[in-house]
């Protein structure tokens, strides 16, 4: 599995951040609305979906929230999707790609921005965890009286056609995305001007022009952190979930339900740290990064649990969630190649 972002540039939460007030959560509803409202059906609506050949790409969903009263900012976000895919999934052969953009009263459409990652979409009988997509914002989310939206793509690299359906408005599958004030350390964009679009809620094409002012790079000031310098291989692992670690300490877990679920995470994380640093030294170090993923999916149950019991921010759940989705990709494609 192979991200094509590197997470840890914004989920370091010992960053200087400016006083920018990120918006609330909004969840995907009916009707392709967002709304900060959470989902509280039993069952999820199943129309945004896609049939995809070999090699295209199609568009699953778009979702537009309600005019916003005033400029709405934020330096990232996180998109957490719950899609399946047929009988088989797509076993690391999906691109999924989230669009942020938004709509002026004279329905100008303009992209915000984007991003991909390349991931496995399970098949039904295996959903149980959103798939996330970090995703890095430079320029303002809406202007006020602007609609923000999000749409979600899926290209298909596998050996066979795969049809890809979106669930969500389902309090089990709350899709979403959230949205923070943690900025990148370093974001290079290329500016965008309007973008039309013929796509409706279950499919489509869209057409976007980009403005010629080339690119902009704009650098944020960090914290010292593991980060400051670039990681490798265990290194990186051991950095990852130390990070996850620091977050997971740093929040107040005042009752005593929720001391019980920050601890059952801290000995997840302590487990998957151990087997890390076993497999650093072993000949064959498959079958320690195996038990590696085994403690991250528990530490992304545990994670998942906290915040649907309120114990845990959902901000900050999400943000661990890519975090945790990262290293389990890391770790997976350092298994694979351990084969070799």
């Amino acid at each position: 599995m192979i991200r094509t972002l590197r997470l840890a540039a914004f989920l370091a939460l010992g960053a200087a951040v400016p006083a920018v007030a990120a918006p609330p959560p909004l969840y995907l509803r009916q009707l392709f609305t967002m709304s900060t409202q959470p989902p509280t059906a039993d069952k999820p609506l199943t129309n945004a979906y896609g049939k995809i050949p070999i090699g295209q790409t199609a568009v699953i969903g778009q979702f537009l929230s309600q005019p916003v009263p005033a400029d709405e900012d934020a330096k990232g976000a996180i998109a957490s999707l719950y899609l399946v895919s047929g009988r088989n999934g797509m076993p690391d052969c999906a691109d999924i790609t989230v669009e942020l953009f938004r709509k002026t009263a004279a329905d100008e459409r303009i992209t915000v921005a984007t991003a991909t990652v390349q991931d496995t979409i399970v098949p039904k009988r295996k959903l149980t965890e959103p798939l996330i997509v970090p995703i890095f914002v430079d320029g303002p989310l809406a202007l006020a009286g602007d609609r923000m939206g999000l749409t979600v793509i899926v290209t298909n690299r596998c050996t066979r056609n795969r049809n890809v359906v979106l669930y969500y408005n389902a309090a089990i599958f709350p899709s979403g995305v959230v949205y923070t004030d943690l900025p990148p350390t370093t974001t290079t964009t290329t500016p965008t001007t309007t973008t039309t679009t013929t796509i409706d809620g279950g499919g489509g094409t869209t057409t976007t022009t980009t403005g010629g002012g080339g690119t902009t790079t704009t650098t944020v000031p960090e914290q010292p952190s593991c980060f400051t310098q670039p990681q490798t291989g265990y290194n990186y692992l051991r950095c990852q979930i130390d990070t996850m670690d620091a977050i997971t300490r740093a929040q107040p877990w005042d009752d005593l339900k929720g001391k019980r679920m920050r601890k059952l995470m801290l000995v997840r994380l302590a487990r998957a740290r151990a087997w890390v640093d076993a497999a650093s030294v072993r000949r064959d170090p498959r079958p320690a990064l195996g038990r590696t993923l085994f403690q991250l999916k528990r530490f992304q149950h545990n994670t998942n649990v906290a915040v649907r019991i309120g114990r845990l921010d959902a901000t900050v759940g999400y943000q661990l969630s890519a975090m945790q989705a990262d290293t389990t990709g890391q770790t997976r494609t350092m298994r694979e190649a351990s084969k070799r």
